[in-house]
């Protein structure tokens, strides 16, 4: 307790044994973030619970553009928390944006950042996006699709959306899983599972997704069959009984990464910046976006897990080095771009590149 103390002296933030409830807190916040037009509701409602006189602004846009936007700022910030898109894999790279926070409660959380930079939330395994009445069109059934050696399958040719791994935290992270489960957890330029990744780039026939958000948007649509995607994103439409919808778990293996915020460096309010990153941290909000999703692996050691999801020890789970995940990000990325220039570039770019993750 007297090494949180002191930290919380150090960074200028509240006594992290001080209630997140009972307190009369005015004013405002801005969140740049790339999680769903549900999501910041669902956070706005219960958070306004607790701090009825806070107004929350919200910029929405993919990891990307939000990055892009605190980079401009940087000299005079407008956003006080980034909220999603941050990984345990991206090192210190943007660290420089940021300022240490110690939450409310941090003998909760099961992943902690010694540095306090990152506030872990949840963590992400992946998933398939079935549209099962496309798939019938296409000839093929739910009993097809198990794996990800069955998304070579001919039918499928021009049918499957992959994020941006350049701009979409969904594209890299499914890139990255990718290279891990057939590179017998290798992620790098030189890693064995570009074998497998070269086929898949040459079934996605130049097709691509500008952000995570049209990866789902569009298999719900019908307009192609499959998507890979983020666990909670694919199980949120079971939620909302979107038709013709399932979620598939590859049978070769998964990876699991933790998802942050962070508070920006300089920020304007940072008194309500702590208050939501408390508030994202706890047990209470964990639960509640459960509901909204139907799947959110929460770091709240305390929380409950939802019924809806399997065990993470029946993914058979690749552990992944996040230091040479970080070290090795950009020699994947320009790996991945060689690739796709080398199979004829993008024909098409599904969604829009300017707005939202």
């Amino acid at each position: 307790m007297s090494v949180l103390l002191m930290l919380s002296f150090l960074f200028g933030c509240r006594n992290p044994e001080a209630p997140i409830e009972d307190e009369v807190i005015t004013g405002e916040v801005t969140i740049y973030t790339s999680h769903s037009a549900s999501e910041q509701q669902l956070f706005t409602r219960k958070f306004h619970e607790l701090y009825p006189e806070v107004t929350i602004n919200w910029v929405s846009g993919s990891l990307a553009q939000s990055i892009e936007r605190l980079e401009r700022e940087k000299n005079d910030p407008q956003c006080d928390v980034l909220m999603g898109g941050l990984m345990q894999s991206d090192g210190t790279v943007y660290r420089h944006l940021f300022q240490p926070y110690v939450p409310y409660r941090i003998e909760e959380q099961s992943v902690i950042d010694e540095e306090h930079y990152y506030q872990y939330y949840i963590t992400q395994v992946m998933a398939f996006l079935v549209n099962t009445a496309r798939l019938e069109e296409l000839g093929l059934t739910l009993d097809d699709i198990h794996k990800y050696t069955d998304l070579l399958k001919p039918q499928l040719k021009g049918q499957i959306l992959f994020g941006d791994p350049a701009a979409s935290s969904g594209g890299f992270r499914s890139l990255t899983t990718i290279l891990a489960v057939f590179g017998d957890g290798e992620v790098s330029a030189n890693s064995p599972g570009w074998f497998y990744m070269r086929n898949l780039m040459e079934n996605l026939d130049g097709v691509y997704a500008a952000k995570a958000s049209d990866v789902t948007q569009f298999v719900d649509s019908g307009d192609y069959a499959i998507g890979l995607s983020f666990e909670s994103s694919c199980i949120q439409r079971l939620v909302n009984k979107v038709p013709d919808i399932a979620v598939v778990y590859p049978e070769e293996g998964n990876t699991q990464v933790r998802f942050a915020a962070a508070m920006v460096k300089n920020c304007k309010n940072p008194e309500i910046a702590g208050k939501v990153i408390d508030y994202l941290l706890s047990r209470e909000y964990a639960e509640e976006r459960t509901k909204l999703l139907g799947a959110s692996r929460s770091t709240n050691m305390t929380a409950k897990i939802s019924e809806m999801i399997p065990e993470v020890s029946a993914l058979k789970l690749v552990d992944l080095n996040f230091e040479k995940i970080t070290n090795n990000r950009e020699g994947v990325l320009f790996k991945y771009g060689e690739l796709w220039d080398y199979l004829g570039g993008a024909k098409t770019i599904v969604g829009n590149e300017n707005t939202g993750d």
